[in-house]
C-alpha cells in the first residue's frame, strides 16, 4: 500500500488538524496530538518522495506513527524526527531514547510485518470471553475475531487473559486495584486482584488442566507487556493496538519467553495462570466514559 502523499498535501491545504500518534506502548494507550495545518505542511515537505512504510522485525515497541486517514509512517527519518519532537513533552525519556535508537538503526533486511489485519467479524466485542482451555493461535477466530476486528481497542492484557473488552484493559482496574507503578510487583499484585495466579519464574513444562499460562514483562518505569501460551506450546502476544503476533523482535517464534527479545520490555517478571471465566473483567466501556 503506497502512502497517498497527494492526499496528505490536499489535507495540509484544506483541514485544520489531523490526529497522529506513535506506535509505541503495549499495556497503555499511545499518546495522541492533533497536527495543525502549518505542522501538517511541514510534515508533508519532510516526506519528500517517501512512498510506503519500511520493513520492521519489531513486534513490540516503536513501529512508526499512525497518521489519521493514512497508512503507517515508517522509514522516513526526517519526518519521524519532526513528529518525535512534537511528542517529547508527552513521552518518558526512556521512550524518546528508544525511538531515537530505532530511527538510527538499519532495518533494510528485516521482515515486512503487517500493521493491520483485515477481517469482518463480530461488531460488539465489549465482553467476549475465551474458553477455559489453552487457546489456539488463531487471531481471526479467537474471541469471535475481536482481536482483529477491534484491534485498536484491545491490548496485550486483553489478549493474554483471552477476554476482549474494547477498553485497553488494565490489571486491577475492574477490581478497584489498578496498578500504580510499572514494576513487576505492582502489576503482578493488580493482576492477582483480577484472579490471575502467580506461578513463579520457571517455564511451564506442560499445559494446565484448566485455563492457560501467561508471562509478564516490564519496560522499567515505562510500560508493561503480556505474552500468552498457546495450545501448540508456543507463545503469542498482542502489542498494544497492533496485530496479534507469534514472533519476537528478532522475527523468531516464541518457545521460551524469558529467552526471547521483547526489548525495551527487558525485565522478565515470571508466569501467571489464567482461567478466563474466573477473571474479574475490566470496567465496562460505558463506565470509563462517565
Amino acid at each position: 500500500m503506497f502512502w497517498r502523499l497527494a492526499g496528505l498535501v490536499a489535507l495540509a491545504t484544506h483541514v485544520q488538524c489531523v490526529q497522529v500518534s506513535p506506535i509505541l506502548f503495549s499495556g497503555s494507550l499511545d499518546p495522541t496530538l492533533k497536527l495543525t495545518a502549518p505542522q501538517l505542511r511541514t510534515l508533508t515537505a519532510k516526506l519528500g518522495s517517501y512512498q510506503r512504510p519500511g520493513p520492521r522485525n519489531r513486534t513490540v515497541g516503536y513501529r512508526g506513527f499512525w497518521v489519521e486517514g493514512f497508512p503507517v509512517l515508517r522509514g522516513c527519518k526526517d519526518a519521524e524526527l519532526f513528529l518525535l519532537d512534537l511528542f517529547r513533552p508527552q513521552l518518558p525519556e526512556e521512550a524518546v531514547r528508544h525511538i531515537e535508537e530505532e530511527l538510527s538503526s538499519d532495518h533494510s533486511e528485516e521482515l515486512d510485518l503487517p500493521d493491520t489485519l483485515q477481517f469482518r467479524g463480530k461488531v460488539n466485542c465489549s465482553h467476549e470471553v475465551g474458553p477455559d482451555t489453552v487457546p489456539a493461535y488463531d487471531p481471526q477466530h479467537d474471541d469471535a475475531g475481536c482481536f482483529v476486528t477491534h484491534q485498536s481497542e484491545n491490548n496485550c492484557y486483553n489478549y493474554a487473559t483471552d477476554i476482549s473488552t474494547d477498553t485497553f484493559a488494565q490489571p486491577g482496574r475492574g477490581t478497584g486495584h489498578k496498578w500504580k507503578a510499572n514494576t513487576c510487583a505492582a502489576v503482578r499484585v493488580a493482576a492477582e486482584s483480577d484472579g490471575l495466579e502467580w506461578k513463579g519464574t520457571s517455564l511451564p513444562s506442560s499445559a494446565p488442566s484448566e485455563g492457560h499460562y501467561v508471562a509478564l514483562f516490564i519496560w522499567p518505569d515505562t510500560n508493561f507487556h503480556w505474552i500468552r501460551m498457546d495450545s501448540a506450546g508456543n507463545w503469542s502476544h498482542k502489542p498494544g493496538g497492533t496485530p496479534v503476533r507469534n514472533t519476537d523482535n528478532k522475527g523468531r517464534e516464541i518457545h521460551d519467553p524469558s529467552k526471547s527479545d521483547f526489548s525495551p520490555w527487558s525485565q522478565f517478571c515470571g508466569y501467571m495462570h489464567v482461567v478466563p471465566s474466573m477473571v474479574k473483567p475490566d470496567r465496562m466501556k460505558e463506565e470509563l466514559l462517565v
